[in-house]
């Protein structure tokens, strides 16, 4: 099978480009739940009262009982390493396993419109032991990235949900035909969002409209903002745009580790030693379903990257 190049875009999708214009809705945002609903919502998943900054746990790690419930269901066994670790997961744990955004419309295989019917969409996101999909950074406004499979929908878009179970953005997305990578930088939506809030956690997952009837939705995904110390910020001011994403990666920080390992990649993209790096990242975050998809798991000797040339937007 031939290796499909990534389709990096580096370039924002903006918001204030209707959808409409391409003949989608987009669905309306969900009303806010009452301040008592919220509460509940959030004793019955077991959040704490209040969240820690960075420099220890984010959350604390379930009991357990809890965590051995959850390997049972499922939970990813770390994948090998080519040698070198990249990424060090946080020990930190997202309570519930819910997703809060809106109803989601299983694809029909005879009617999906992904080349492939059992392709999905996937967002970046490491996965923890516990099964779940999040990630850490230390910016306000993250790039967030996903995976999409090729197919004929003419348009998708990306979901942002807020602790307070409020869908705070829809943002469209160009789709790549032939599949790929894309990118979505939340620092350039219109109208602007607000600064992610320090130690909350949001919700974000992708969806891709096939038409009015069928939709495919990623798996949601959890984003927490949280605040290095100022050794670590003295550090990332001091290191060079190739150290960026290994250093984002040893403090646990997934989004920037990825953010800045396809920055550099487009800044320096004949640098034969950025793709083992990145396939490392991957791995160290159990994304080898994305490698897989993309062609790119790594053999002895990986192969150089073909540089993108169709970017998202």
């Amino acid at each position: 099978m031939l290796r499909r190049s990534l389709v990096l875009g580096l370039s924002t999708v903006l918001l204030s480009i209707a959808m409409e214009t391409q003949g989608v809705t987009v669905p309306s945002l969900e009303q806010r739940p009452s301040d008592a609903a919220i509460a509940q919502i959030r004793r019955d998943r077991g959040a704490p009262d209040h969240t820690e900054s960075h420099g220890g746990q984010a959350i604390p790690a379930p009991p357990e009982a809890n965590q051995t419930q959850r390997r049972d269901r499922g939970a990813p066994e770390r994948t090998d390493s080519l040698g070198g670790q990249v990424f060090t997961p946080p020990d930190i744990f997202v309570p519930g396993d819910t997703t809060r955004g809106g109803e989601t419309l299983e694809p029909i295989p005879s009617k999906t419109c992904t080349t492939d019917p059992d392709a999905t969409v996937q967002v970046l996101a490491s996965i923890n032991e516990y099964g779940q999909a999040h990630g850490l950074t230390s910016t306000p406004f993250p790039t967030l990235y996903a995976y999409i499979p090729p197919s004929t929908a003419p348009t998708g878009f990306l979901t942002l949900i807020n602790a307070d179970l409020e869908t705070i953005a829809q943002i469209p997305i160009d789709l790549p035909a032939q599949g790929g990578i894309v990118a979505v930088n939340t620092a350039e939506v219109e109208p602007p969002l607000s600064p992610l809030v320090t130690a909350e956690w949001y919700e974000w997952h992708v969806t891709l409209i096939c038409d009015a009837e069928i939709r495919i939705e990623s798996e949601p995904a959890f984003l927490m903002r949280v605040e290095p110390d100022s050794t670590f910020t003295d550090q990332q001011a001091a290191a060079t745009a190739k150290a960026l994403p290994v250093l984002f990666g040893q403090e646990g920080l997934w989004y920037d580790a990825l953010a800045a390992s396809f920055e550099y990649h487009g800044q320096v993209p004949e640098d034969e030693e950025w793709l083992p790096e990145w396939q490392q990242l991957l791995l160290d975050g159990n994304l080898d379903s994305v490698l897989e998809a993309l062609d790119l798991m790594p053999a002895l000797t990986p192969e150089p990257l073909v540089p993108p040339t169709s970017p998202a937007r």
